[in-house]
């Protein structure tokens, strides 16, 4: 292929989350809420310092997002944030914590973890 393919392929390659089988299997009841958290935190900063550069430089030659996710039956930050929305209303539902809407925390965890990664990569 072109130049331009070989690099969408190269950026476009693991850009699946790893911590979504971790996610699907719902919060712990033997471990601490809050080391949880600080893990699944972790995990997902990680997984965007890794994948949040090559998003911006595929969105920058022209790539819609579509295209970036075109292979996935749900795109991964979708998928991300379904599952997450899950595990906080499991974690609401085994009294782990009072999480009275699910979908506006895994927003703010998420949303709270990309920010710092934007700015961090944008601002320095």
């Amino acid at each position: 292929g072109t130049k331009m393919e070989l690099m969408r392929r190269a950026l476009v390659s693991d850009l699946s989350p790893d911590f979504l089988s971790d996610l699907a299997r719902g919060p712990n009841t033997e471990v601490d809420l809050r080391e949880q958290l600080t893990e699944l935190g972790i995990r997902i900063s990680a997984f965007l310092e890794r994948v949040a550069p090559r998003v911006a430089v595929l969105k920058a030659g022209g790539v819609c997002l579509q295209e970036i996710f075109a292979e996935h039956e749900v795109p991964p930050p979708v998928l991300a944030h379904r599952l997450l929305t899950q595990w906080f209303a499991k974690a609401d539902a085994l009294g782990l914590a009072t999480i009275p809407e699910p979908a506006s925390a895994a927003h703010m965890l998420m949303g709270g973890l990309q920010s710092r990664i934007m700015q961090h990569h944008f601002f320095g």
